[in-house]
C-alpha cells in the first residue's frame, strides 16, 4: 500500500528532475547564443554599435598598418641586391647557364644569389645598421684579411678554397661579394674586385 503511494510520488520527482534539467540545458544555450552574439565585446573595444563597425574597419586598418610595416621594410630595403650586377656580367663570370638572381631580404640584410654550373655561384649582400655594430662586424669578420685599395672607406680580399670575397665598408653598410668558381689565386682576387667596384659604384 505505501509502495503504491510512492510510486506516483517516485514518477513525480523523475519527472521533476527531467524537466529541471532540460530548463538548465536551454538556459546554457540561451547564455551561449548571448556570447556569440553579444555586441558587447565589440562595445568594449570600440565604445558602441556604431564603433564596432568603426572597430572592424580598424581591423582591416590593422591589416593596412601591418601590409604599411611590409612597405616600410620595402622601403628600407630599396636596396635590391639583384639590380647591382647585370645579367651580362653574370653571364660572363657563371656561363650562359647561370639561372635569375634569388633576393633574399632578413632585417637589414639584402642578398642575391646567382648559381651557375656545378657549385658556382655569386652572392652579394648588403648590410646595413649603425656604425659601431657594422665596424665590429667587419672587424671580426675580416681581421688579418688583405687590405683593397680604392673601395669605399675601407674594403678587403678574403681568399677561399676557390674564389674569394670581398667587404666593403661603405658609409652605412657593409657590402661582401662573394665569387665561388675554380678562379684561385690573383685571378680570383682580380675577378672579383672588378665585381665590386661595380657594385659599389651603383650604390653610390
Amino acid at each position: 500500500m505505501s509502495f503504491c503511494h510512492r510510486k506516483p510520488l517516485l514518477g513525480f520527482i523523475l519527472t521533476l528532475a527531467i524537466l529541471l534539467m532540460f530548463a538548465a540545458c536551454g538556459g546554457d544555450d540561451d547564455d551561449a547564443g548571448e556570447i556569440d552574439s553579444d555586441p558587447t565585446a565589440t562595445e568594449d573595444a570600440g565604445g558602441g554599435e556604431e564603433t564596432a563597425d568603426g572597430d572592424e574597419g580598424n581591423g582591416s586598418g590593422d591589416d593596412g598598418d601591418d601590409s604599411g610595416s611590409d612597405d616600410d621594410g620595402g622601403l628600407a630595403g630599396t636596396i635590391d641586391a639583384c639590380s647591382l650586377l647585370t645579367p651580362d656580367e653574370i653571364t660572363l663570370v657563371l656561363g650562359d647557364g647561370a639561372g635569375e638572381g634569388d633576393a633574399q631580404t632578413f632585417a637589414d640584410t639584402y642578398t642575391c644569389v646567382w648559381l651557375g654550373a656545378g657549385s658556382d655561384s655569386i652572392t652579394v649582400t648588403v648590410l646595413t645598421g649603425n656604425a659601431s655594430g657594422l665596424d665590429a662586424y667587419y672587424d671580426q669578420l675580416y681581421l688579418g684579411a688583405e687590405d683593397v685599395g680604392g673601395l669605399g672607406d675601407r674594403a678587403s680580399w678574403q681568399e677561399f678554397f676557390v674564389g674569394g670575397v670581398v667587404a666593403v665598408r661603405l658609409d652605412d653598410s657593409v657590402v661582401e661579394l662573394s665569387v665561388l668558381t675554380d678562379e684561385t689565386g690573383d685571378d680570383a682576387k682580380d675577378l672579383t674586385t672588378g665585381l665590386a667596384e661595380r657594385v659599389i659604384g651603383r650604390l653610390q
